[in-house]
């Protein structure tokens, strides 16, 4: 199947309803792919997106770019097979350069050929962006792909003049302007730069997601720079504003499993949500007293007397129905406010692995 143009979404409903009969199903599957490339996603996200539409495996080629990348049924990553392109029987859709296929055992479901459609167009156009865009920019995406090679991403990060340790640094789309160019990839901007240059890169008041690695290890990174993206909170509610990914250690659990939706839904953070909005420095207080553990130490960073940062804390106490500062008091503010960063978060979820 060669894709020639972008066709119209009715001309792709029409095709699928006369099979199925169900263009609600088939909307549904155009709006997934045009979101994810809303968001700028990976060409490997765009593969897992098929997967998961067909319950099967899925790979893409791109002999322009020499890009060959495999999924299971899951989205986990498969062995390269060795082959070029598809196996012989596989359905397949095409692009300009770029191939698409399943690689499924047993019928074709009623979704296959607009989903290999879909998908063989959004990776055309992610490789496009990456051939014809801003040089640096389009390193940066190539170096961050889970689909390149060593060979290109080694290439790519030549090209950036990076070596050695480097820190990946994720913020929304439109801040930051201090940190070097770089591409929008899941609806966040991200940055690479050598680890001795990230210290007083960033003003205070940028969120940040950062992550210290080597070249292998970029795409998981890069990912995980927008895991800790989603927790940075404005310096006015309290912060912080930056979040190192290895700092979160278990927490990060948490963000990668909660969206914010079902993160707010939590009785404990409904309630935080309502006393910040009676009193706005509930969240920024809360963060304080975790963090130092000492109502004296908490004041000076509050820039409040010690009596009434006590009196702030009697007020939240009372209303929380537990004290803040004991080891169960602890963990359960601890677990809310992190929650609570998620839910409040404007930066969209880490595209799934």
């Amino acid at each position: 199947m060669r894709l020639a143009g972008r066709g119209s979404m009715h001309d792709l409903i029409t095709r699928l309803a006369v099979v199925d009969g169900d263009a609600a199903s088939a909307l549904r599957v155009i709006s997934h792919f045009d979101a994810l490339l809303d968001r700028k996603a990976s060409v490997s996200a765009l593969l897992r997106a098929a997967a998961a539409l067909t319950a099967s495996g899925a790979g893409v080629h791109d002999a322009a770019l020499g890009l060959r990348l495999r999924v299971d049924a899951q989205g986990r990553p498969a062995a390269d097979d060795g082959r070029h392109g598809p196996p012989a029987a596989a359905p397949s859709a095409r692009c300009e350069r770029t191939t698409v296929w399943l690689e499924r055992d047993g019928d074709p479901g009623p979704l296959d050929d607009l989903v290999l459609e879909r998908c063989a167009r959004s990776v055309h156009a992610v490789v496009q962006e990456t051939r014809t865009g801003h040089p640096a920019v389009a390193a940066v995406r190539l170096a961050c792909d889970p689909a390149s090679t060593p060979v290109d991403r080694a290439e790519a990060l030549r090209h950036l003049g990076l070596h050695g340790d480097l820190v990946v640094v994720a913020t929304p789309v439109g801040a930051a302007a201090e940190l070097p160019p770089g591409p929008i990839i899941d609806g966040r901007r991200v940055a690479l730069v050598r680890a001795e240059q990230v210290d007083g890169l960033l003003s205070a008041s940028v969120p940040a997601g950062l992550v210290r690695c080597t070249a292998a290890d970029l795409p998981t990174a890069h990912r995980n720079a927008g895991l800790a993206l989603r927790l940075a909170v404005d310096p006015a509610d309290g912060g912080p504003a930056h979040v190192w990914f290895d700092d979160l250690g278990s927490l990060a659990a948490l963000a990668e499993r909660f969206d914010p939706a079902e993160a707010a839904a939590v009785p404990d953070v409904r309630l935080l949500e309502s006393l910040r909005a009676e009193r706005p420095w509930v969240t920024g207080l809360l963060d304080t007293l975790l963090s130092h553990g000492s109502l004296r130490q908490a004041a000076r960073r509050q820039h409040l007397h010690h009596s009434t940062l006590g009196q702030r804390v009697a007020w939240l106490e009372a209303r929380l129905g537990y004290p803040i500062l004991s080891p169960a008091g602890h963990a359960r503010a601890a677990t809310t406010l992190l929650l609570w960063r998620i839910a409040t978060s404007p930066h969209p979820p880490a595209t799934a692995r």
